[in-house]
């Protein structure tokens, strides 16, 4: 859950909801919804073979914004990529802009690497995501990856 200066946004694993800061439910969206404009990207395969999982929402004082962040994976096609979704102001009314990072590529290499569960942390010139690729490993090997990117 996030609050801003007046929404309380909640998110599941499958869907995002808008509450009033008395409660009150005002809007929901089932995430491949709030993903529409990305789904040909992410899922091109066609949704029943996509999951987008693993989100988290996070409001930025600093830059006034709300940031949700989640992973897509196709299962048919083995991509996988982050989504991050930004408001264009301090509200959840005020239009969002939603990007999609191909997590397995490692530069312009393809890696097989995959999202896994992405975070955002803040500072005071930026909004930074940090997030864990998986790799193919070994058991007794130590596979965590970790990218930092400016937004």
């Amino acid at each position: 859950m996030a609050a801003g200066p007046e929404d309380l946004i909640q998110i599941i694993n499958s869907a995002i909801g808008r509450f009033s800061k008395t409660g009150v439910k005002t809007d929901d969206k089932g995430l491949p919804t709030w993903f529409a404009d990305l789904l040909p990207v992410v899922c091109s395969s066609g949704i029943g073979n996509c999951v987008i999982a693993d989100p988290s929402i996070r409001y930025d004082q600093l830059h006034g914004r709300f940031i949700l962040t989640a992973q897509a994976r196709n299962f048919q096609l083995r991509t996988s990529y982050f989504v991050v979704s930004i408001s264009n102001g301090a509200t959840y009314a005020g239009g969002w802009k939603n990007w999609a990072l191909d997590a397995s590529l490692d530069g312009t290499i393809a890696s097989g690497n995959r999202a896994d569960f992405p975070q955002v942390g803040f500072d005071r010139p930026v909004a930074r995501r940090l997030s864990s690729a998986g790799t193919k490993c070994l058991r007794a090997q130590r596979c965590r990856r970790f990218w930092c990117e400016d937004f």
